[in-house]
């Protein structure tokens, strides 16, 4: 039993580095199945040269990644990136957001296939993805998106707004959401809290944005998580409480197996538990103890969960910069996080500083039925200068 022989083992994490080649100054990644065929694709903005946003698409061939870039060359400005049912009768696609257009993708016989769809531009700024999920039950999604719409206390403060597909394309439908933000990235999750078949959203509200996260004197009450559902059309407040930290990045999945979502909420430096309840909302989020895998500081660069081992069990996985004094983070594997939290290390010195929540995660790239890790990796002495890695799944 070990390593390579094919055969799963608990607790035993199995990983092989093939580094993907072509890729430079990683922005945003998002994976889905695109071509129908075993394995999901990666979707990669990167800036290979320093001056031009490009769009690619990474496929698994046996070996390593194939990257084929989008015909269009085109400036992608933002250049974000998200997946979603955007078109009617399309399934999931890959999508790229633009100051005035909305680009879906798909890989059709080794060429990527992109269609735009306009995207209304208006007095609002800096306009970005967050979430897309099915509000009016029509079978597609709308996108919420934050924008920089208003101040207060000299702050900047970001609002979530809902976009929705039009004969005229995507245009903004009602007032704000309830919600802001100091930063242009509202930490957000969607899933069907309540079992009803029709998707809810988790998201972020800042109240004040002059707490300082990941350090003593930060006070956790200052945000807040809100869970929104749809009702005639539009996304309306179903439950508010503390987040318990200041949030990075939200996780839905049943860690407790008691057949519900659970809430998982990745702060700087600490990980926090709010147990799903009957009614579709969550208990108030707790701090839970890691066996110190969590730095001081600012130490979690992005979490995800997945079964890595196959025992039926979710892992807790986290890019963690293992002290203040390091710019690299190591790729730390947390297993029954809610009890004993036993933790192994499966890679050091890859992920720099300026790894984001949304670049680092765990899919079946390979198409084999086992779990792989994708992460930005460093590329040079500067932390700016990301590639990419891919953590194979190799029991």
């Amino acid at each position: 039993m070990g390593c390579g022989d094919g055969v799963t083992e608990q607790n035993v994490f199995c990983f092989e580095r093939v580094d993907v080649p072509g890729v430079s100054g990683v922005i945003a990644l998002a994976a889905h199945d695109v071509d129908g065929l075993p394995g999901e694709e990666l979707g990669i903005i990167d800036n290979p040269d320093g001056s031009k946003a490009r769009f690619s698409i990474a496929k698994w061939n046996g070996l390593d990644m194939t990257l084929f870039a989008d015909a269009e060359d085109v400036r992608l400005e933002p250049a974000l990136l998200m997946t979603g049912r955007l078109r009617p009768g399309q399934g999931v696609e890959l999508a790229t957001f633009l100051w005035d257009a909305v680009r879906t993708h798909r890989l059709i016989d080794g060429a990527v296939s992109t269609v735009t769809e306009p995207r209304q531009a208006d007095t609002v700024e800096l306009q970005s993805p967050v979430a897309a999920l099915d509000v009016d039950g029509d079978g597609t999604d709308e996108m919420i998106v934050d924008a920089y719409i208003s101040e207060d206390a000299n702050y900047p403060f970001f609002n979530a707004l809902l976009l929705r597909r039009s004969p005229e394309g995507w245009v903004v439908n009602g007032d704000p959401l309830p919600v802001r933000d100091s930063w242009p990235r509202f930490a957000a999750a969607v899933g069907d809290l309540d079992g009803d078949g029709a998707p809810e959203l988790v998201i972020e509200d800042q109240h004040d944005p002059s707490g300082e996260p990941g350090h003593a004197h930060y006070d956790p009450s200052l945000d807040e998580l809100v869970v929104m559902g749809g009702q005639n059309g539009v996304l309306v407040e179903r439950d508010r409480f503390p987040a318990g930290t200041w949030p990075l990045a939200l996780r839905l999945a049943d860690l407790d197996r008691d057949g519900r979502l659970d809430l998982i909420v990745a702060g700087a430096d600490r990980i926090a538990f709010g147990a799903g309840t009957p009614g579709g909302s969550f208990a108030p989020p707790q701090i839970v103890e890691l066996g110190g895998e969590s730095a001081e500081g600012y130490g979690i660069g992005a979490i995800e969960l997945g079964d890595l081992d196959g025992d039926g069990e979710l892992e807790l996985i986290m890019a963690v910069r293992p002290s203040a004094q390091q710019r690299w983070r190591d790729i730390i594997v947390v297993s029954d996080p809610l009890g004993a939290a036993t933790s192994t290390t499966i890679a050091t010195d890859l992920s720099p500083t300026t790894l984001s929540p949304a670049q680092a995660m765990v899919r079946d790239l390979t198409g084999d039925g086992v779990l792989d890790i994708v992460v930005s990796t460093a590329t040079g002495d500067s932390p700016v200068l990301t590639g990419l890695s891919l953590l194979v799944g190799n029991p």
